[in-house]
Formats: structure tokens, C-alpha cells, sequence
């Protein structure tokens, strides 16, 4: 953890420039459209991996929050945040390092370029459900496995070259399992292309109010014989 906390403070220094001017960083561009559609002026909004803001700049700047959290293991890149939205609320660790206060507090959580970074999905994706208001939005990208895709399937990461952070990665039923086992169910889930032409997916996910039913009509109709 602290090899990888140190790596993200030095990229810290370049970072919004990289993302903008060399990399092109395409994600924040596509969440925008979920975002503006899911988070009202009520929304209590948490935002995982936050780096520098840049997934929660466009419900900032219309004031479509009650209040917004940002959590980052990088205390350089949320000072780099702070500077340029005032208004949140950072937290430096992870997930799981956030009180319990919070539990069922959230009506969206977004988590951009964080996910395939996570070695435990399943525990992730529980904990994200613990934190979210009934019938609140999961709204993350992944990374998948491209079987034609060399620089999609090794597990060293698209980092790869800088750090030695690991990037694990999913196919799109298996990020459908582990959700609803966490109580949560895919609305949507989109690929487009991040950067470079690596592909990711966009997925939304909202919390089930009762999951044990939803797991029993799945199971249910996947033993249904075909007609």
C-alpha cells in the first residue's frame, strides 16, 4: 500500500495535465451523462479513488449536490482536489477506512479509473452496498479481459511502465455476479474506448431493496426449462 500510495502522490504533480493533454482520458466525458441524470440537489454523493476531482466536476460545477465525499489514498492528490473544489469533503484512505457513519447515507456512488485496481471485487462491491440509500446508484468503469488484447490480459496493469501497480480485470458476467451478490443489479453497462485504445466498460448498478428475491427469481428462472 504505501509503494502505491507514494507512486499516485508523485503522478499527483502531472496528473491533471496527463489526463487532459497526453492521455485524453475519455471516461470522465462519458460519466458526465449519468451523473447529470442520476444526482439532484439532494444527493449525498460519494466519489471513490477521487485523484484530482475530475468525475465529479461536472455535478459540481451545476450544484446538483447536497454534499459530495471524496476518498483517495493520495493526500497530494486530494490537496490538488481541495484546491479545486472547495466545497467537498475529503477523506484520505479507502473505502473500508470510512466510518460508519455513513452506512446507507449515499445515493450515488461513483468510482472512475479505481475498480480494476481492487483485488477484492466482491468485499468492494458489499461495502458499496453498505454505503448506499435504498434505491441509490453505483456508477463505476472497469477494465476487461480482451483475449485478443495482449496489453488487456496480463495482470501487470496499464501502469505497467511506470509502477508496479497490478490491474485486475473482469468480464462483464462476472462484475454481473459479484453486484448481485452485494444486493446490487446492473442497469446499464457500456464499452467505449478510455485512451489509447485501451477498452473499458461503463456500468450502473442500483441497490435492490430486497435482494434475497431478486437472487431467488434469477435462480428460479435460469432452472426454468426452455420453451
Amino acid at each position: 500500500m504505501s509503494s502505491t500510495r507514494n507512486f499516485y502522490n508523485f503522478l499527483a504533480l502531472v496528473f491533471d495535465f496527463s489526463i487532459r493533454y497526453i492521455v485524453q482520458y475519455r471516461a470522465p466525458d462519458f460519466l458526465r451523462h449519468y451523473l447529470l441524470s442520476l444526482a439532484t440537489s439532494e444527493s449525498n454523493i460519494l466519489d471513490i479513488g477521487t485523484g484530482t476531482g475530475h468525475a465529479i466536476e461536472a455535478i459540481y460545477h451545476q450544484r446538483q449536490f447536497a454534499s459530495i465525499h471524496g476518498v483517495d489514498i493520495s493526500a497530494e492528490m486530494l490537496r490538488r482536489c481541495k484546491r479545486k473544489f472547495p466545497d467537498i469533503h475529503l477523506h484520505e484512505g479507502d473505502v473500508f477506512s470510512l466510518p460508519d457513519d455513513f452506512s446507507r447515507w449515499f445515493h450515488l456512488i461513483i468510482c472512475m479509473g479505481a475498480v480494476e485496481h481492487i483485488p477484492d471485487l466482491p468485499r468492494f462491491f458489499v461495502r458499496c452496498g453498505d454505503l448506499l440509500h435504498d434505491d441509490g446508484h453505483l456508477v463505476f468503469t472497469y477494465e476487461p479481459v480482451i483475449v485478443y488484447k495482449k496489453n488487456q490480459q496480463d495482470p501487470h496493469g496499464h501502469l505497467k511502465f511506470f509502477s508496479n501497480v497490478p490491474c485486475y480485470r473482469h468480464d462483464p458476467a462476472e462484475i454481473a455476479k459479484h453486484l448481485n451478490s452485494a444486493g446490487l443489479l446492473v442497469v446499464d453497462d457500456r464499452e467505449f474506448v478510455a485512451y489509447w485504445g485501451m477498452v473499458f466498460h461503463m456500468v450502473m448498478a442500483m441497490k435492490i431493496k430486497q435482494p434475497n428475491k431478486v437472487l431467488e427469481r434469477d435462480a428460479a428462472q435460469s432452472a426454468a426449462p426452455l420453451s
